[in-house]
């Protein structure tokens, strides 16, 4: 064997090393679809919380149409994002850094005094949402930084 065959394998096999280490340290950012009937395409959630609970930092949860009677907890840095009709009947905490909910309505259920509220947080954002029956305001925002609403 030639010292340039050497050398051109010895780089091949650097090069795949380095390649299979980056996609094994990394995960790919993916979409879970929830659907309270499950008949929304690719839907494998009939609640959101079973899909946050599944969700890796960075997923996208895609709420599809239908009414979710249930209260949500967001743990993990991700996108919540509701198709139209989707309709949650409880309330949503936020309590993870770089979190965005777009698009849902909130009927908020109980003695909650919000539909969504963020604790001690950076970098949410809260757009297109619609709240309501909450008894004291729609969204609230308790020692977050830089918090878009």
């Amino acid at each position: 064997m030639t010292k340039g065959g050497s050398i051109r394998r010895a780089l091949f096999v650097v090069a795949a090393l380095a390649t299979a280490t980056t996609a094994a340290g990394q995960s790919a950012n993916r979409t879970r679809v929830v659907d309270d009937d499950l008949m929304c395409a690719r839907a494998a959630h009939s609640t959101i919380q079973s899909a946050l609970d599944a969700a890796q930092p960075g997923d996208t949860i895609r709420v599809c149409a239908g009414t979710y009677i249930e209260e949500v907890f967001i743990r993990t840095p991700l996108t919540l994002v509701a198709r139209p009709g989707a309709i949650v009947r409880g309330f949503i905490l936020v309590l993870a850094d770089d979190v965005e909910i777009n698009g849902l309505v909130i009927d908020v259920l109980g003695n909650r005094p919000a539909g969504i509220t963020v604790e001690v947080t950076q970098r949410t954002v809260i757009r297109n949402n619609t709240v309501f029956n909450g008894t004291n305001a729609g969204i609230e925002v308790f020692e977050s930084d830089d918090t878009l609403v």
